[in-house]
């Protein structure tokens, strides 16, 4: 067991990870319209490993200025064509729909469910803020609430050292609500814990990082201080996963416990070591545990499925990326 709440190293390479993620979703990095490393079947551009089970995992890969979507797992494919080269963040399933944040600018465009059967349309959302000022960056992430009606966006400036706001959209209409997080973010995307709680990761000056909570609609903060990289949570927040910082270990439990300083279980790999993690999913009950592995370049290295079971968390399903510049983004898992 592993606890979130020991003291934290001032210096962590976590915080080059949480960099990497935010290049990509803002300006991207590594060499634009570089060649896929794939075709569009996920058998074809990665290599699966582990036993059998049901998956469904909709993700972002490729490369910056050529990336793609692919839908993994048994019985997959369906995903929608990606409407454009410079797609930069996915939120979403099967049954929710999708947002993606495309190009420098944030844009959003958003989509209803889709099939194989049923090819998605892809709209651009006009966000409008009433009764308040415009975000004052443009949006890096996207991620869709539970029920999929809002959409939690963080606006922020890398340049302006971290001066982040949570901007909360209505997905049918664009209209807006812009909150300041008054914290400088970690350059990773929010996280909803209720439909009415969104999480944000943030680093204070001396570089120890914690949890923003904004109660919505009224915005209401509280903070608590967790060593953390990245960071998830189940559809009600109750169960939450993340990469601590140091040794670097991914571990799950319940947000309770993390209240209470008590450790979570850690989540047993089959990669050596333990390597940065780009980005954590959980689904919607906690029982499952998609991350995003990078390699020494900061490219994505695999995409790893991690099962709870009774004897504990094991792997159901990997899929190695090639070798090069390589970007993927975790959507979301089908219900």
């Amino acid at each position: 067991m592993t606890s979130p709440n020991d003291p934290q190293p001032l210096v962590s390479a976590h915080r080059r990870a949480a960099v990497l993620a935010l290049a990509f979703a803002l300006g991207g990095c590594g060499p634009a319209g570089a060649p896929s490393p794939g075709s569009a079947e996920p058998s074809s551009a990665m290599s699966p490993h582990g036993a059998a089970g049901t998956v469904g995992l909709v993700v972002l890969v490729g490369r910056v200025g050529d990336m793609r979507l692919e839908h993994l797992g048994d019985g997959a494919g369906g995903a929608p064509n990606v409407p454009g080269p410079d797609a930069r963040w996915v939120s979403g399933d099967r049954v929710r729909g999708l947002v993606l944040a495309v190009g420098v600018d944030g844009h959003l465009l958003s989509t209803g469910p889709f099939a194989a059967e049923a090819p998605a349309e892809w709209r651009r959302l006009e966000i409008r803020v009433s009764g308040g000022a415009a975000p004052r960056h443009p949006l890096a992430f996207a991620t869709l609430s539970p029920d999929g009606r809002r959409i939690a966006a963080i606006a922020m400036d890398v340049d302006s050292g971290g001066d982040a706001q949570l901007v909360v959209i209505a997905r049918d209409t664009g209209d807006a609500v812009v909150y300041d997080v008054h914290a400088s973010s970690d350059g990773r995307p929010p996280v909803w814990l209720a439909d009415d709680l969104v999480a944000i990761p943030v680093r204070d000056a001396a570089d120890r990082t914690a949890i923003t909570r904004l109660h919505l609609p009224g915005g209401e903060a509280s903070t608590l201080a967790v060593r953390s990289g990245p960071f998830t949570a189940s559809v009600d927040g109750s169960i939450v996963g993340l990469q601590t910082r140091g040794d670097q270990r991914i571990v799950v439990g319940p947000w309770v416990d993390i209240e209470a300083g008590r450790s979570l279980e850690v989540v047993r790999t089959d990669l050596d070591g333990n390597p940065l993690a780009a980005q954590l999913l959980l689904d919607a009950h906690g029982d499952r545990l998609a991350v995003a592995w990078l390699d020494d370049a900061g490219d994505t290295r695999a995409i790893a499925v991690y099962g709870r079971g009774p004897d504990g968390w094991t792997t159901l399903r990997r899929w190695d990326l090639p070798a090069g510049a390589n970007r993927a983004v975790l959507g979301g898992f089908d219900p």
